[in-house]
């Protein structure tokens, strides 16, 4: 088990960027293996950020 997860079990998991998108399929794998739970894998996190700031005006 994962000395983190141990801390804070039930925590969900995210992942940003293009790498972590396209080897999701591996990523999925790995989590379900180690008893993970991935949220959300975002590709362009540029984009949601961008979104934020610009709803804050």
């Amino acid at each position: 088990m994962l000395p983190l997860y141990q801390q804070h079990p039930g925590t969900s998991v995210h992942f940003a960027g293009s790498v972590a998108f396209n080897f999701q399929e591996h990523l999925y794998e790995a989590a379900a293996e180690a008893d993970l739970q991935i949220t959300n894998i975002i590709k362009e996190p540029i984009n949601n950020l961008l979104t934020y700031y610009s709803s804050k005006n």
